[in-house]
């Protein structure tokens, strides 16, 4: 008896060995196959749980976040003749190589729930901008970049709300009339926005165009409404075959 249940503990053991270097396999060869900072390499990193290298990036869900931007209503508005982009990326583009241009990420979420077939991915990193420390969130459908976000901690730093204020206003060429502590909305000619927000812990600046078709088609209150350009739709196949 007391060999059996010997045997079993030894077979339960080497059959988690076995596993586990499985998925190191599978791992190592997704890795070379598709490149260290690839989207389906992200996924498989994401799939084997206790194989996460890097800390998450987000506990709230993109779609419903920027729905709730898209569908509120604001106190103070204001338009730019400026084009809005984030860190010098388009909204709506695709880039089969952006995970490998952006590099090692310092954060990463994939989303359990796929959307029109795709995959939801945010990767973080911590980048100084306008002069502060802050935290640059990517989200990305595949391989398509569907917004962005500024998040300034104030955990180690003062940051000076009207100092940054100045500078999106000095950028874009706007008069801000809304204090230092309320929401508002920046809005291109394109209809791509930037919506800034103040929780007291930390200043965040979305960058976004609800008007891209991935989000016209995918966000929970716009299902249905619109339809796509014929290059909007091309931009999402190509996303699917990443």
């Amino acid at each position: 008896m007391e060999i059996m249940v010997t045997l079993i503990v030894v077979f339960v053991i080497l059959t988690g060995f076995a596993l586990r270097y499985r998925i190191k396999l599978i791992l190592f060869f997704s890795r070379m196959s598709n490149g260290q900072f690839s989207y389906k390499y992200f996924l498989l990193l994401n799939k084997f749980f206790f194989e996460k290298k890097y800390a998450e990036a987000i506990k709230f869900e993109p779609l419903y976040f920027i729905s709730s931007l898209v569908n509120r209503k604001y106190k103070h508005e204001y338009k730019t003749d400026e084009k809005i982009q984030f860190a010098g990326r388009n909204f709506g583009e695709v880039n089969s190589s952006v995970y490998s241009e952006l590099g090692k990420p310092d954060y990463l979420t994939v989303p359990e729930e796929k959307v029109s077939g795709m995959s939801l991915v945010c990767i973080g990193f911590k980048k100084n901008a306008y002069n502060y420390e802050s935290t640059l969130l990517y989200f990305f459908a595949g391989n398509l970049f569907i917004f962005g976000q500024y998040m300034f901690k104030r955990e180690k730093q003062k940051v000076d709300v009207g100092e940054l204020i100045a500078k999106l206003e000095e950028k874009y060429g706007f008069k801000s009339n809304s204090g230092k502590t309320d929401d508002f909305i920046l809005y291109d000619q394109e209809g791509a926005g930037i919506h800034f927000h103040d929780d007291g812990f930390s200043v965040i600046l979305t960058f976004f165009n609800p008007n891209i078709a991935f989000l016209n088609k995918n966000l929970p209150s716009q299902k249905g409404k619109g339809k796509p350009s014929s290059d909007a739709d091309q931009a999402e196949n190509q996303g699917l075959t990443f």
